[in-house]
């Protein structure tokens, strides 16, 4: 009976494997210089077909089989070597970042499963620093960060993740402690001297940090309304109703928009490490002075200045 096709580990004629010698050759220069392994010259593998003598060709075949489980032993063996580095490392972060009590609940299993399984490897020092908060966090009082997060985080680059910090400098929240970050003329301006022109707002939009679409705000709707810049807690002062001859609808009455964060950015936000920026808050209030009669008033009850 003929060998079926693809049995015979010798499936090609002798000419056919003297025209491949050279493109081998070549082929496994490559490959070993892209692993760094160093694989034996093909000249002895073609000469062991050419010869066809079964037994060197097996002898061949089992030797390159044995040499192939040890590379791959030592590739693995490195790998996690460096994955159990990088995890100490960060639970070692996280310690320093624990509070000094936590919730009784026990962390969701397959949420550490999957924090494990991301954060292994994770080798900058700094993105690092990131993950140690979050399990951190997360120790301390559970489910305050989903496996979304998680997902996010992993696909996140140390630019971005210094670039979102910087934003967050830039953020306030409502009573209900949900962030955003406006969009009037004197945030903007903080925006393109913090990022020296780049729009890193819209990138942040476009990879699901912020919420894409603005809201519009008017100076009637911000009355009464209490705003938190990280420590500092404000109340806003200002016209009960539009002024004469202009409405919700007029481009003249409107503050500007704001963008929500989203529920990752939210979550995110909350280990980003951001700092207030200085004279920000001064030159808003300001500006919401000047152009909309609003105040801001500081918990003793004076108008920030």
């Amino acid at each position: 009976m003929a060998e079926s096709q693809g049995t015979n580990p010798v499936n090609v004629s002798l000419v056919d494997i003297g025209k491949l010698s050279e493109p081998l050759t070549k082929l496994i220069e490559v490959v070993g210089k892209g692993t760094g392994i160093a694989y034996a010259p093909v000249s002895r593998v073609l000469q062991a077909k050419a010869d066809a003598k079964a037994k060197i060709i097996l002898a061949n075949a089992e030797a390159k089989a044995l040499s192939i489980q040890e590379r791959a032993r030592q590739r693995v063996e490195s790998q996690e070597i460096k994955r159990q580095t990088n995890l100490e490392s960060i639970v070692a972060k996280a310690a320093m970042a624990l509070p000094d009590s936590v919730s009784n609940d026990s962390v969701d299993e397959d949420w550490i499963q999957q924090y494990v399984s991301h954060a292994q490897d994770v080798s900058d020092s700094d993105m690092q620093i990131i993950w140690a908060r979050i399990l951190a966090g997360e120790v301390a009082n559970p489910s305050s960060y989903s496996k979304r997060t998680l997902q996010f985080l992993k696909t996140l680059d140390k630019e971005e993740a210094e670039g979102f910090t910087k934003l967050c400098g830039l953020t306030l929240s409502f009573e209900s402690g949900w962030l955003f970050i406006l969009s009037d003329d004197v945030t903007e301006k903080f925006v393109r001297e913090t990022f020296k022109g780049s729009n890193f707002r819209e990138h942040f939009c476009n990879i699901g940090l912020l919420a894409p679409e603005p809201y519009i705000m008017h100076p009637s709707n911000m009355n009464g309304r209490h705003l938190k810049y990280f420590d500092q807690i404000l109340s806003c002062r200002g016209p009960e109703k539009p002024r004469k001859g202009q409405g919700l609808d007029s481009i003249e009455d409107i503050i500007g928009g704001f963008n929500n964060f989203s529920q990752i950015g939210q979550e995110l936000a909350k280990i980003a490490g951001a700092q207030p920026v200085e004279g920000y808050l001064q030159q808003l209030a300001s500006h919401l002075d000047k152009e909309f009669k609003i105040s801001l008033i500081t918990e003793q009850g004076v108008p920030l200045q």
